[in-house]
């Protein structure tokens, strides 16, 4: 692993508290496509396709992490929201917003994960004038 120079707080990852951890392995990397690093039974490593590593992590005697749900968001980039929508939809995945365009420029849809996390497809449009 090469070495990254660290100036200030440098975001690493990002763990997910999940109650079934081979539930939440088979949503992300089987039906989003994200790839397992390491696997250590009760805390798995994946990689999105950018790079970004997320942790799914199951607690045991001695945590007392819980899964929350409330007021965090996870947005994650795609090609084309409606491709990745109907594809999503026909494998029953629900969603609690078809995709739209918005004021800011991005087309988006939003879903849940088996544990409740709200995750936001979106792709980017031609009008797109801030950064999403």
């Amino acid at each position: 692993m090469s070495q990254v120079e660290v100036t200030g707080p440098l975001l690493r990852n990002i763990t997910l508290i999940v109650e079934d951890i081979e539930r939440a392995k088979e949503f992300y990397t089987g039906t989003l496509g994200f790839k397992i690093l390491k696997d250590y039974g009760d805390y798995v490593s994946i990689q999105t396709p950018g790079g970004i590593l997320i942790g799914l992590h199951t607690p045991h005697d001695g945590h007392t992490h819980m899964v929350e749900t409330r007021g965090v968001e996870f947005s994650f980039l795609v090609d084309n929201v409606d491709r990745w929508y109907e594809r999503l939809s026909s494998e029953g995945i629900p969603f609690s917003q078809k995709p739209k365009d918005t004021s800011w420029g991005t087309r988006e849809a939003y879903l849940t994960d088996p544990d409740g996390h709200v995750l936001t497809i979106t792709s980017l449009s031609g009008r797109t004038s801030r950064a999403v």
